[in-house]
Protein backbone atom coordinates (compact mmCIF):
# COMPACT_ATOMS: atom_id res chain seq x y z
CA UNK A 1 0.00 0.00 0.00
CA UNK A 2 1.35 3.42 -0.94
CA UNK A 3 0.94 6.43 1.32
CA UNK A 4 1.44 10.12 0.63
CA UNK A 5 3.04 11.80 3.65
CA UNK A 6 2.53 15.55 3.87
CA UNK A 7 5.23 17.68 5.43
CA UNK A 8 4.41 21.12 6.81
CA UNK A 9 6.75 23.86 5.83
CA UNK A 10 7.40 25.85 9.00
CA UNK A 11 9.74 28.25 7.33
CA UNK A 12 11.18 30.89 9.68
CA UNK A 13 10.03 28.98 12.71
CA UNK A 14 11.89 31.46 14.91
CA UNK A 15 11.52 34.33 12.46
CA UNK A 16 8.47 34.67 10.27
CA UNK A 17 7.06 31.38 11.37
CA UNK A 18 6.10 29.40 8.58
CA UNK A 19 5.15 29.66 5.20
CA UNK A 20 4.11 27.00 2.76
CA UNK A 21 3.21 23.33 3.03
CA UNK A 22 5.30 20.93 1.00
CA UNK A 23 3.99 17.48 0.13
CA UNK A 24 6.61 14.87 -0.50
CA UNK A 25 7.31 11.37 -1.58
CA UNK A 26 4.25 10.33 -3.60
CA UNK A 27 5.78 6.88 -4.01
CA UNK A 28 6.80 6.42 -0.38
CA UNK A 29 5.60 3.19 1.16
CA UNK A 30 3.31 3.12 4.15
CA UNK A 31 4.86 3.17 7.61
CA UNK A 32 5.81 -0.20 8.95
CA UNK A 33 7.36 -1.58 5.76
CA UNK A 34 10.76 -3.14 6.33
CA UNK A 35 13.66 -1.40 4.56
CA UNK A 36 14.69 -3.17 1.36
CA UNK A 37 15.76 -2.48 -2.21
CA UNK A 38 12.47 -0.68 -2.89
CA UNK A 39 11.71 0.61 0.63
CA UNK A 40 13.63 3.56 2.09
CA UNK A 41 15.07 3.72 5.56
CA UNK A 42 13.20 6.53 7.33
CA UNK A 43 13.99 8.35 10.54
CA UNK A 44 12.84 11.68 11.92
CA UNK A 45 12.89 13.97 14.92
CA UNK A 46 12.58 17.54 16.16
CA UNK A 47 14.96 20.39 15.38
CA UNK A 48 14.99 24.17 14.93
CA UNK A 49 11.45 24.59 16.19
CA UNK A 50 10.11 22.15 13.60
CA UNK A 51 10.74 18.56 12.47
CA UNK A 52 13.16 16.76 10.19
CA UNK A 53 12.80 13.61 8.10
CA UNK A 54 15.54 11.63 6.38
CA UNK A 55 14.79 8.93 3.80
CA UNK A 56 17.51 6.93 2.11
CA UNK A 57 18.01 3.67 0.27
CA UNK A 58 20.50 1.36 1.91
CA UNK A 59 21.06 -0.58 5.11
CA UNK A 60 19.85 1.03 8.37
CA UNK A 61 22.72 2.67 10.25
CA UNK A 62 21.82 3.62 13.81
CA UNK A 63 25.22 5.25 14.37
CA UNK A 64 24.63 7.53 11.39
CA UNK A 65 21.15 8.36 12.66
CA UNK A 66 22.60 9.38 16.02
CA UNK A 67 25.35 11.43 14.36
CA UNK A 68 22.79 13.32 12.27
CA UNK A 69 20.57 14.00 15.29
CA UNK A 70 23.59 15.20 17.26
CA UNK A 71 24.70 17.48 14.43
CA UNK A 72 21.26 19.04 14.18
CA UNK A 73 21.26 19.62 17.95
CA UNK A 74 24.69 21.25 17.61
CA UNK A 75 23.53 23.56 14.82
CA UNK A 76 20.40 24.51 16.74
CA UNK A 77 22.52 25.36 19.79
CA UNK A 78 24.53 27.75 17.63
CA UNK A 79 21.87 29.30 15.40
CA UNK A 80 18.66 29.40 17.45
CA UNK A 81 17.11 32.65 18.64
CA UNK A 82 14.98 30.64 21.07
CA UNK A 83 17.92 29.35 23.10
CA UNK A 84 19.30 32.17 25.29
CA UNK A 85 22.81 30.69 25.31
CA UNK A 86 23.11 30.11 21.55
CA UNK A 87 25.79 31.98 19.60
CA UNK A 88 23.14 34.10 17.90
CA UNK A 89 21.33 34.96 21.14
CA UNK A 90 24.58 35.94 22.84
CA UNK A 91 25.61 38.07 19.87
CA UNK A 92 22.23 39.80 19.91
CA UNK A 93 22.75 40.70 23.57
CA UNK A 94 26.32 41.84 22.91
CA UNK A 95 26.51 45.64 23.00
CA UNK A 96 30.01 46.11 21.62
CA UNK A 97 31.25 46.83 18.13
CA UNK A 98 34.26 44.54 18.50
CA UNK A 99 34.56 41.16 16.79
CA UNK A 100 32.44 38.51 18.51
CA UNK A 101 33.86 34.98 18.24
CA UNK A 102 31.50 32.37 16.76
CA UNK A 103 31.78 28.99 15.07
CA UNK A 104 32.88 28.83 11.45
CA UNK A 105 29.37 27.68 10.49
CA UNK A 106 27.76 30.77 12.01
CA UNK A 107 30.32 33.11 10.45
CA UNK A 108 29.84 31.57 7.00
CA UNK A 109 26.05 31.75 7.27
CA UNK A 110 26.21 35.44 8.17
CA UNK A 111 28.62 36.06 5.29
CA UNK A 112 26.34 34.20 2.87
CA UNK A 113 23.30 36.06 4.19
CA UNK A 114 25.00 39.41 3.56
CA UNK A 115 25.92 38.31 0.03
CA UNK A 116 22.30 37.40 -0.75
CA UNK A 117 21.21 40.71 0.78
CA UNK A 118 23.46 42.56 -1.66
CA UNK A 119 22.40 40.41 -4.61
CA UNK A 120 18.71 40.93 -3.79
CA UNK A 121 19.05 44.70 -3.20
CA UNK A 122 18.13 44.26 0.46
CA UNK A 123 15.04 42.08 -0.04
CA UNK A 124 16.74 39.46 2.11
CA UNK A 125 17.98 40.79 5.44
CA UNK A 126 18.70 38.78 8.59
CA UNK A 127 18.73 41.93 10.75
CA UNK A 128 14.95 42.51 10.69
CA UNK A 129 14.12 39.97 13.40
CA UNK A 130 12.99 42.71 15.84
CA UNK A 131 10.58 44.03 13.20
CA UNK A 132 9.18 40.55 12.62
CA UNK A 133 8.69 40.25 16.38
CA UNK A 134 6.96 43.65 16.54
CA UNK A 135 4.43 42.40 13.99
CA UNK A 136 3.83 39.30 16.12
CA UNK A 137 5.39 36.79 13.74
CA UNK A 138 8.50 35.99 15.78
CA UNK A 139 9.14 34.00 18.95
CA UNK A 140 7.30 36.53 21.11
CA UNK A 141 3.59 37.08 21.64
CA UNK A 142 1.16 37.18 18.74
CA UNK A 143 -0.47 40.53 18.04
CA UNK A 144 -3.78 41.45 16.46
CA UNK A 145 -3.04 45.09 15.62
CA UNK A 146 -0.20 46.66 13.60
CA UNK A 147 2.61 48.28 15.61
CA UNK A 148 2.81 52.05 15.72
CA UNK A 149 4.75 53.71 12.93
CA UNK A 150 7.05 55.22 15.58
CA UNK A 151 7.95 51.69 16.70
CA UNK A 152 8.64 50.61 13.14
CA UNK A 153 10.80 53.69 12.47
CA UNK A 154 12.81 53.08 15.64
CA UNK A 155 13.46 49.43 14.78
CA UNK A 156 14.42 50.32 11.21
CA UNK A 157 17.13 52.59 12.58
CA UNK A 158 18.75 49.59 14.22
CA UNK A 159 18.49 47.18 11.29
CA UNK A 160 20.27 46.85 7.96
CA UNK A 161 22.67 44.21 6.69
CA UNK A 162 25.19 46.97 5.86
CA UNK A 163 25.84 47.26 9.60
CA UNK A 164 26.73 43.57 9.95
CA UNK A 165 30.11 41.98 9.22
CA UNK A 166 31.62 38.50 9.21
CA UNK A 167 35.07 37.00 8.83
CA UNK A 168 36.34 33.44 8.43
CA UNK A 169 39.75 33.45 10.12
CA UNK A 170 39.34 33.41 13.01
CA UNK A 171 35.54 33.08 12.67
CA UNK A 172 33.74 36.08 14.13
CA UNK A 173 30.95 38.56 13.44
CA UNK A 174 30.50 42.19 14.40
CA UNK A 175 28.00 45.05 14.14
CA UNK A 176 28.23 48.80 13.77
CA UNK A 177 25.08 49.33 15.82
CA UNK A 178 25.13 47.78 19.33
CA UNK A 179 21.33 47.37 19.17
CA UNK A 180 21.38 45.42 15.90
CA UNK A 181 20.14 41.83 16.15
CA UNK A 182 20.15 38.97 13.68
CA UNK A 183 17.95 35.97 12.98
CA UNK A 184 19.19 33.22 10.66
CA UNK A 185 15.96 31.26 10.50
CA UNK A 186 15.37 32.26 6.85
CA UNK A 187 18.51 30.37 5.84
CA UNK A 188 19.46 28.06 8.73
CA UNK A 189 17.08 25.20 7.99
CA UNK A 190 18.19 25.03 4.38
CA UNK A 191 21.81 25.05 5.54
CA UNK A 192 21.08 22.22 7.96
CA UNK A 193 19.49 20.21 5.13
CA UNK A 194 22.69 20.63 3.11
CA UNK A 195 24.82 19.56 6.08
CA UNK A 196 22.79 16.38 6.61
CA UNK A 197 22.93 15.63 2.89
CA UNK A 198 26.72 15.87 2.91
CA UNK A 199 26.83 13.52 5.90
CA UNK A 200 24.83 10.96 3.95
CA UNK A 201 27.11 11.28 0.93
CA UNK A 202 30.18 10.90 3.14
CA UNK A 203 28.64 7.69 4.51
CA UNK A 204 28.40 6.35 0.96
CA UNK A 205 24.63 6.83 0.61
CA UNK A 206 23.72 8.28 -2.78
CA UNK A 207 19.92 7.98 -3.00
CA UNK A 208 18.25 10.09 -0.32
CA UNK A 209 15.85 12.87 0.55
CA UNK A 210 16.29 15.22 3.52
CA UNK A 211 13.55 17.59 4.74
CA UNK A 212 13.63 20.11 7.59
CA UNK A 213 10.57 22.26 8.13
CA UNK A 214 9.68 21.98 4.45
CA UNK A 215 13.15 22.69 3.04
CA UNK A 216 14.11 19.74 0.86
CA UNK A 217 17.19 18.38 -0.86
CA UNK A 218 17.43 15.14 -2.81
CA UNK A 219 20.21 13.03 -4.23
CA UNK A 220 20.01 10.36 -6.89
CA UNK A 221 16.77 8.54 -7.56
CA UNK A 222 14.40 6.08 -5.89
CA UNK A 223 15.34 2.49 -6.75
CA UNK A 224 12.70 -0.21 -7.16
CA UNK A 225 12.84 -3.95 -6.54
CA UNK A 226 12.98 -4.70 -10.27
CA UNK A 227 16.13 -2.62 -10.66
CA UNK A 228 14.42 0.40 -12.20
CA UNK A 229 14.68 3.92 -10.78
CA UNK A 230 12.33 6.88 -10.58
CA UNK A 231 12.58 10.53 -9.64
CA UNK A 232 11.71 11.84 -6.20
CA UNK A 233 8.23 13.38 -6.19
CA UNK A 234 7.75 16.71 -4.40
CA UNK A 235 4.37 18.42 -4.35
CA UNK A 236 3.87 22.18 -4.11
CA UNK A 237 0.79 23.12 -2.12
CA UNK A 238 -1.93 25.29 -3.58
CA UNK A 239 -1.49 28.67 -1.81
CA UNK A 240 -4.95 28.96 -0.28
CA UNK A 241 -5.32 29.34 3.48
CA UNK A 242 -8.31 27.03 3.88
CA UNK A 243 -7.06 24.45 1.40
CA UNK A 244 -4.66 21.51 1.57
CA UNK A 245 -4.61 20.53 -2.10
CA UNK A 246 -1.62 20.16 -4.42
CA UNK A 247 -0.82 22.85 -6.98
CA UNK A 248 1.97 21.09 -8.85
CA UNK A 249 4.16 17.98 -8.64
CA UNK A 250 7.90 18.25 -9.19
CA UNK A 251 9.97 15.24 -10.24
CA UNK A 252 13.51 15.75 -8.93
CA UNK A 253 16.65 13.70 -9.43
CA UNK A 254 20.39 14.11 -9.25
CA UNK A 255 21.38 16.86 -6.83
CA UNK A 256 18.53 19.31 -6.35
CA UNK A 257 16.92 21.28 -3.54
CA UNK A 258 13.56 23.00 -3.30
CA UNK A 259 11.99 25.55 -0.97
CA UNK A 260 8.65 27.36 -1.06
CA UNK A 261 7.66 30.59 0.67
CA UNK A 262 4.14 31.98 0.76
CA UNK A 263 1.93 34.53 2.47
CA UNK A 264 -1.18 32.43 3.01
CA UNK A 265 -0.57 30.57 6.29
CA UNK A 266 0.80 33.11 8.71
CA UNK A 267 -1.09 36.41 8.77
CA UNK A 268 -3.65 38.42 10.70
CA UNK A 269 -6.42 40.78 9.65
CA UNK A 270 -7.14 44.18 11.16
CA UNK A 271 -9.89 46.56 10.09
CA UNK A 272 -10.35 44.70 6.82
CA UNK A 273 -6.63 44.74 5.96
CA UNK A 274 -4.59 41.53 5.72
CA UNK A 275 -1.04 41.60 7.11
CA UNK A 276 1.26 38.69 6.25
CA UNK A 277 4.40 37.55 8.02
CA UNK A 278 6.65 38.55 5.10
CA UNK A 279 8.21 41.86 6.12
CA UNK A 280 9.78 44.26 3.63
CA UNK A 281 13.19 45.13 5.16
CA UNK A 282 13.11 48.60 3.60
CA UNK A 283 9.72 49.72 4.92
CA UNK A 284 9.31 47.57 8.03
CA UNK A 285 5.77 46.72 6.88
CA UNK A 286 4.38 43.46 5.52
CA UNK A 287 4.94 43.11 1.81
CA UNK A 288 2.43 44.84 -0.48
CA UNK A 289 2.39 44.83 -4.26
CA UNK A 290 1.00 48.14 -5.45
CA UNK A 291 0.40 48.15 -9.18
CA UNK A 292 1.55 44.57 -9.73
CA UNK A 293 0.64 40.94 -9.25
CA UNK A 294 0.30 39.85 -5.63
CA UNK A 295 2.66 36.94 -5.00
CA UNK A 296 0.99 34.12 -3.10
CA UNK A 297 3.92 31.71 -3.17
CA UNK A 298 7.45 31.33 -4.53
CA UNK A 299 9.11 27.99 -5.23
CA UNK A 300 12.86 27.95 -5.83
CA UNK A 301 14.84 24.97 -7.12
CA UNK A 302 18.61 25.05 -6.70
CA UNK A 303 21.50 22.69 -6.02
CA UNK A 304 21.62 23.99 -2.44
CA UNK A 305 18.78 23.98 0.10
CA UNK A 306 20.44 26.93 1.82
CA UNK A 307 20.21 29.04 -1.35
CA UNK A 308 16.69 27.86 -2.16
CA UNK A 309 15.60 28.70 1.39
CA UNK A 310 17.02 32.23 1.40
CA UNK A 311 16.00 33.13 -2.15
CA UNK A 312 12.42 31.93 -1.63
CA UNK A 313 12.20 34.52 1.14
CA UNK A 314 13.87 37.27 -0.88
CA UNK A 315 11.77 36.78 -4.00
CA UNK A 316 8.53 36.89 -2.03
CA UNK A 317 9.45 40.46 -1.08
CA UNK A 318 10.58 41.87 -4.42
CA UNK A 319 7.41 41.65 -6.51
CA UNK A 320 6.82 39.35 -9.46
CA UNK A 321 8.66 41.24 -12.22
CA UNK A 322 11.80 41.80 -10.17
CA UNK A 323 11.65 38.28 -8.75
CA UNK A 324 11.84 36.75 -12.22
CA UNK A 325 14.72 39.05 -13.19
CA UNK A 326 16.67 38.15 -10.06
CA UNK A 327 15.99 34.44 -10.56
CA UNK A 328 17.50 34.61 -14.04
CA UNK A 329 20.48 36.59 -12.79
CA UNK A 330 21.16 34.05 -10.03
CA UNK A 331 20.50 31.06 -12.34
CA UNK A 332 17.65 29.81 -10.18
CA UNK A 333 14.67 27.79 -11.36
CA UNK A 334 11.67 29.67 -9.95
CA UNK A 335 7.91 29.35 -10.13
CA UNK A 336 5.76 32.21 -8.85
CA UNK A 337 2.09 31.74 -8.03
CA UNK A 338 0.32 35.10 -8.14
CA UNK A 339 -3.21 36.27 -7.49
CA UNK A 340 -4.69 37.91 -10.56
CA UNK A 341 -8.36 38.87 -10.95
CA UNK A 342 -9.39 36.38 -8.30
CA UNK A 343 -7.45 33.52 -9.89
CA UNK A 344 -4.13 31.83 -9.11
CA UNK A 345 -1.72 32.15 -12.01
CA UNK A 346 1.69 30.44 -12.31
CA UNK A 347 4.65 32.47 -13.60
CA UNK A 348 7.59 30.09 -14.07
CA UNK A 349 10.89 31.34 -15.44
CA UNK A 350 12.54 29.55 -18.33
CA UNK A 351 14.87 27.56 -16.06
CA UNK A 352 11.88 26.18 -14.17
CA UNK A 353 10.10 25.28 -17.42
CA UNK A 354 13.22 23.46 -18.64
CA UNK A 355 13.49 21.64 -15.33
CA UNK A 356 9.91 20.41 -15.40
CA UNK A 357 10.17 19.50 -19.09
CA UNK A 358 13.29 17.40 -18.49
CA UNK A 359 11.67 15.55 -15.58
Amino acid sequence: MVSVPVIKMTKHAPRSVAIALMAMFLAALAAGCAPGPENPVVFSGATMGTTYTVRYYGSPDENLHREIAAKLDELNAKLSTYQPDSEISRFNKHQGRNWFEVSLETALLVKMSNLISKQSDGAFDITIGPLVNAWGFGPGKRVITPPAQETIDELLQHSGYQKLFARDIPPAISKDDPQLQIDLSAIAKGFAVDVVGEMLLKAGITNWLVEIGGEIRISGKKPAADGSESAWQVAIERPVAADRSVQRILALQGFQAVATSGDYRNFFEYEGQRYSHSINPQTGWPVSYEGGDEIAAVTVVSTSAMLADAWATALLVTGAEQALKLADQQKLAVNLIVRRDGELVELPNQAFEWLTAEN
